[in-house]
């Protein structure tokens, strides 16, 4: 026989692209004369040749030993396809090595001459060259084979490709099938019947279809065929391939088939699903032993009652809709539904449910698949139950707490950390933390943050306090936590943020550290008054000075307890004044008469104010208004508008004591009464020595005295 090589070798492509590409085989598409025009990727890697190289290459007489030859043209007789075992020798490689290799070729029919398809196997390791491999002088060659190929175009539905095992079966001519519609083979599948299995493989329900049917063969004869459908290439319309089983060709397998039916109702008998069959009524007419025991209903029960009778009234509405479904063409339906036990409890399941047809194609009733989903049910419940209650419980909690992802991503967020910002989930789930309302305020120290993320996706926790923004652009001071969540195996899986308001904390110890500086200051205060103390008194004898002294020092020291008591660095007239006179309470309100308006003085004039109070009260114990026992002190103040300015007055008048005359010489009260006061209040202080009594006043503005 002579090989012709009608085909062009321009490079055209004799199969669809779409056919090479789908295949896992090692495929080599050659032109009559052995030149190879396509190949898959699989033959490539098998010869270990490129794509080039395979272009530049005579299939027959450059990667076949001579041996091969002679079995490959036998092979390519008129009447179609066959098989040879090889050994392949590679004399080239280093060291030399051969394998065995199984070939197999198929005639395709063009217009205007023929091609071949050469699939290739490799059926053993590469290895040593051995001597007698090469003289496989008999190559097996098989000739025939019980199936054929067919390939469509998936937008026209005409035949693009044909084998010579399709030739044959359908006992008709390349011409004739060449261009032939899908839907005018002479088989028992209706046009309704193709396109169901066309629509099925086009919206990827299942990657194949395989349909039993009968062909009318040319000669007028009929075949009984299994056609299996794929659609190849999903981009684009792509190629629908019909791989054609001859059914007649498996009757020597007849009696395994009764033994396949046995061991199918023996698996449908103890199957872990439920398996019921039913009419169009809903009346069932086959159940297995799993659907009655899930049921609790026996079989024979179960054969007197209806699928609706033991459908929950929830699931009524779908079971009917699922019915409606498979009687309008639809092939299968999936619904989760709830049944009833004979007992009265729930069987929440999972069914399967399919139509089943007569011969004629007609429905007429359905089957169905039932997993028990119960357990899987209740585990869900009880996990939603349980991520409810811990919700509620983030949710009522003072801290705000969210979820991280490793790389920032916020996950969640409880009701704390949204409500106190005035935030919605959408505001912030699914934005990097530091991108975050909470961040985006003046001073907001964002690097710090992404520095905590990083080391906290690495497993070391971090806190430290920071400030964020809440609602309407207040700032709240917080204790801030990031702390790594780690799974079963110790890696980490996520990040818990966490904020606890500390604005309470804060301002204790900003209180406190404003106390250590008025403590500082009242101290240093203190002792400059001692200091001037010291310096002004002209001691007589040591006994005089230590008892003038240390009555000086209570005074100051009753102050001060006031001062205390009052940290807000302000302290009323009223209760200094009965504070420097606590030595004469006696007094107060009979001989010693308080009269103003409530007024409240800052520390520095309280304390000055205080030793001018005490030196007055020490003069009139001494030698005025209560050295005796009929005189009086009239203490008044008031606050009266004056020039533009409010002015503050103090008026010390004593009365009824002794006749007042002026001392020669001036002690340290006069000094305490006039300078010192003077200088610190700004205040104009004058003292009257008239025959009646003493008469102190003092004068200054009110925002001299105010805290």
């Amino acid at each position: 026989m002579t090989l012709i090589d009608p085909v062009p070798e321009s490079g055209e492509s004799l199969v669809p692209d779409a056919v090479l590409a789908s295949v896992s085989d090692a495929l080599l598409i050659c032109t009559a004369s052995g030149r190879v025009v396509q190949w898959s990727a699989q033959a490539e890697e098998l010869l270990g040749l490129s794509g080039p190289e395979l272009r530049r290459t005579r299939f027959v007489t450059d990667l076949l030993a001579r041996h091969a030859q002679t079995a490959l043209r036998d092979v390519t007789h008129p009447e179609g396809s066959g098989k040879a075992k090889l050994r392949i020798s590679c004399p080239d490689e280093t060291p030399p090595t051969a394998f065995d290799l199984e070939v197999e070729v198929t005639r395709i029919h063009r217009a205007g001459g023929s091609a071949f398809c050469v699939r290739l196997r490799r059926t053993s390791a590469r290895g040593a060259p051995d001597e007698e491999a090469p003289r496989h002088r008999n190559a097996q060659i098989c000739v025939g084979t019980a199936s054929a190929m067919m390939a469509f175009d998936g937008s026209a539905l005409r035949c693009v490709l044909a084998d010579d095992a399709a030739v044959r079966m359908f006992k008709s001519t390349q011409a004739t099938l060449q261009g032939a519609p899908l839907h005018s083979l002479q088989t028992d599948l209706t046009d309704a019947e193709l396109d169901r299995i066309l629509d099925k493989l086009r919206r990827r329900e299942t990657p194949f279809a395989v349909a039993q049917t009968r062909l009318r063969c040319g000669d007028g004869s009929t075949l009984p065929i299994e056609m299996r459908f794929q659609l190849l290439d999903s981009n684009g319309p792509g190629i629908v391939s019909a791989v054609l089983l001859d059914s007649s060709r498996h009757s020597a397998t007849a009696g395994f088939d009764v033994d396949l039916q046995a061991r199918l109702q023996r698996i449908i008998a103890h199957s872990p699903a439920g398996i019921v069959e039913a009419d169009l009524n809903g009346q069932m007419t086959f159940a297995n032993a799993r659907w009655a025991e899930m049921t609790g209903y026996d079989n024979t029960t179960l054969l007197r009652m209806s699928i609706f009778d033991l459908t929950h009234p929830e699931s009524l509405d779908a079971t009917r809709a699922a019915v409606a479904a498979l009687s309008t063409g639809v092939e299968e339906v999936s619904l989760d539904k709830t049944y009833l036990r004979r007992d009265g409890t729930r069987l929440v399941a999972t069914s399967t449910v399919a139509p089943i047809r007569d011969d004629a194609g007609r429905f007429v009733g359905i089957s169905a698949i039932v997993l028990d989903t119960t357990a899987k049910a209740e585990a869900e419940a009880r996990l939603n139950s349980s991520e409810k209650h811990l919700r509620r419980v983030l949710d009522n909690t003072v801290a705000m707490i969210g979820i991280l992802a490793l790389d920032g991503t916020l996950l969640e967020a409880n009701s704390p950390a949204l409500k106190g910002a005035g935030l919605q989930r959408d505001d912030v789930i699914g934005r990097k933390f530091w991108d975050c309302h909470w961040f985006q305020h003046e001073g907001a120290d964002v690097a710090r943050l992404r520095e905590a993320v990083r080391l906290a996706a690495q497993g070391t926790p971090q806190r430290y306090d920071t400030v964020i923004q809440m609602e309407a652009g207040e700032v709240l001071d917080i204790d801030f936590m990031l702390s790594p969540l780690f799974d079963d195996h110790g890696n980490v899986e996520l990040l818990v943020p966490s904020g606890f308001d500390i604005s309470d904390r804060k301002r204790s110890e900003q209180q406190l550290s404003s106390l250590m500086r008025e403590v500082n200051h009242r101290s240093k205060n203190l002792l400059t008054v001692v200091q001037s103390i010291l310096r002004q008194m002209r001691p007589r004898d040591t006994a005089s000075f230590v008892a003038d002294f240390g009555e000086r020092l209570r005074a100051l020291s009753a102050c001060q307890d006031l001062l205390v008591r009052h940290p807000t660095r302000s302290v009323r007239l009223d209760a200094l004044i009965a504070s420097q006179l606590g030595h004469l309470r006696d007094l107060l309100g009979t001989r010693i008469r308080l009269q103003g308006a409530e007024l409240t003085l800052n520390a520095d004039v309280a304390q000055n104010v205080g030793m001018a109070i005490y030196e007055l009260s020490t003069n009139a114990v001494k030698y005025g208004a209560l050295s005796n026992d009929v005189g009086v002190i009239d203490i008044r103040w008031t606050v009266e508008p004056r020039e533009g300015e409010v002015y503050f007055n103090l008026i010390w008048q004593e009365s009824g004591g002794p006749d007042v005359v002026e001392p020669a010489a001036k002690g340290f009260g006069s000094v305490v009464l006039g300078d010192m006061v003077s200088l610190v209040l700004g205040a104009s202080v004058s003292m009257d020595f008239v025959p009646s009594g003493v008469i102190w006043t003092l004068e200054c503005p009110i925002r001299n005295i105010a805290p």
